[in-house]
């Protein structure tokens, strides 16, 4: 079974899929938050997912900010939603890395805009199976 990974945002949530060993992340899509709730759970049964990891955004301290509210509004919904435990990982500096990352590459500002949601929510989940997978 897969782990889906989920960068929240206002204007588009990026979603990010493992593989099904969970030892892999990979970008999958994004999508808009008007019509998330209506096709989440095709998309669990499509993919196969077994749980879920939302990015929890926090200042550079470890304080929450208002964005950690409503994302931790976002959870609970999703909770109730699906049928399948939901976890939060702390996504501090993803979107910078990210950013460089597509920089670096020299992808122009309209196609980092395009891949950047799918991209966090890749980096939010392969940091969590890192470290699940440490455990082990």
């Amino acid at each position: 079974m897969k782990t889906l990974g989920i960068d929240y945002g206002t204007k588009n949530i990026g979603l990010s899929l493992s593989d099904p060993d969970n030892k892999m992340a990979f970008p999958y899509d994004k999508i808009s938050p008007d019509i998330f709730f209506s096709k989440i759970n095709a998309i669990i049964e499509e993919e196969e997912i077994s749980r879920i990891v939302i990015g929890k955004p926090l200042n550079m301290k470890g304080n929450y900010t208002k964005m950690t509210d409503t994302v931790a509004e976002f959870k609970t919904q999703l909770e109730k939603a699906v049928q399948i435990p939901v976890f939060f990982q702390d996504e501090r500096l993803m979107s910078m890395q990210v950013d460089k990352g597509l920089q670096f590459m020299g992808i122009n500002t309209k196609k980092r805009r395009e891949v950047k949601d799918a991209l966090e929510a890749t980096q939010i989940l392969q940091q969590f199976l890192d470290i699940e997978n440490a455990k082990n």
